[in-house]
């Protein structure tokens, strides 16, 4: 009998307690060897589960879209938003601190996925699943009047930008035909 129900995972797990303060007080390598661990730990989780692709929970990111705003200079990463999640009964979480307005042209300095790849492909035992935040996000939380207007005539300018890095960095990832 087929399944009645798919389901899917965009990118991003929890991060374990553990990681969130290890982000806040641990040496880069120290950091660095706790993502690993958990990142092992997500990945055979899901080949056990049954995934067909698998992600490394987005844990070398500080929140959903740090990729983007951590490889591509413009962004003013001061005066940070806190964003929770509820799940189930229990009350909710701080999980991540979006931050980035946009206050100069922007310009990638790096791969987005530069510092999570490498670690994924070597590890994960099924296909893998790599997450861009949406485009669109960053015009509603990165544009900010008497600011970004200075460099972008409007929200549309700002984000015709952004697909841009964007395609770049997709068409990257593109096996050779």
């Amino acid at each position: 009998m087929p399944a009645l129900f798919r389901a899917d995972h965009i990118g991003s797990f929890l991060r374990p307690a553990a990681l969130l303060e290890a982000r806040r007080s641990a040496s880069p390598d120290q950091l660095r060897l706790l993502e690993d661990q958990h990142i092992q730990r997500v990945l055979a989780k899901q080949k056990e589960l049954g995934f067909e692709a698998a992600t490394d929970g987005e844990f070398r990111r500080r929140n959903f879209m740090s990729d983007f705003t951590d490889a591509v200079e413009g962004f003013d990463l001061s005066g940070a938003v806190g964003r929770t999640w509820q799940a189930g009964q229990t009350t909710g979480a701080t999980v991540s601190d979006v931050t980035g307005i946009v206050r100069s042209k922007l310009r990638q300095v790096r791969p987005l996925t530069g510092h999570e790849l490498p670690f994924l492909k070597a590890h994960s035992p099924l296909p893998i699943k790599m997450t861009l935040p949406s485009a669109t996000q960053f015009p509603a939380i990165s544009f900010k009047s008497g600011v970004t207007d200075k460099i972008y005539k409007d929200h549309s300018a700002l984000l015709w930008d952004i697909v841009e890095i964007m395609k770049r960095t997709s068409a990257s990832y593109l096996p050779m035909a």
